[in-house]
């Protein structure tokens, strides 16, 4: 009887896999817990396809996580240029066009463009007197592409928003 158990398991194990014949009705999950029970095997033989699977699965996460990487560090720049900005609105009360070449000039000089890279939302277009408000809101896209050799492009939108005291001091006419 012992031996009919081992000849069967032996068996059930030379069958052919139908994990790809059936991975659409079953969720991701189990799809890849199946393939790492594959890779797991003690006999050491494991499908091709699964190693290979798994491989490119490895490799795309890992440019995934130097995209987002990258993603994190356009933030930061485009987060500091807006704080510069937003502290030369400060001194001048406003978005004035000397300041809109200075954004221009920052964004070119870490490689962005204002239109394609970095987009302006709202900002204080009127002089404002000392102890008003002025804002600046700087909205960006970046697309993450780790995952495009399997056809998946994300754009990861992101908004920052700045706000400060005018210490411009204008008389009143």
């Amino acid at each position: 009887m012992l031996r009919t158990a081992v000849i069967t398991v032996w068996e059930v194990n030379q069958r052919p896999s139908r994990l790809f014949k059936k991975a659409d009705a079953k969720p991701l999950f189990m799809v890849l817990k199946k393939l790492l029970i594959k890779l797991k095997c003690s006999r050491g033989a494991a499908d091709l396809v699964t190693l290979t699977f798994v491989s490119w699965l490895t490799i795309m996460l890992a440019v995934a996580g130097i995209d987002i990487f990258f993603m994190a560090s356009r933030f930061m720049t485009v987060n500091n240029i807006a704080q510069k900005t937003l502290d030369a609105m400060k001194y001048e009360g406003y978005y004035s066009e000397a300041i809109h070449d200075g954004f221009n000039s920052l964004l070119e000089l870490h490689g962005l463009k204002l239109g394609r890279d970095v987009f302006l939302g709202e900002r204080t277009l009127e002089p404002k007197q000392r102890g008003e408000v002025v804002q600046l809101t700087v909205r960006a896209v970046y697309p993450l592409q780790g995952f495009r050799p399997i056809g998946y492009t994300f754009e990861v939108p992101w908004v920052v928003r700045k706000t400060g005291v005018s210490y411009q001091f204008g008389r009143g006419d």
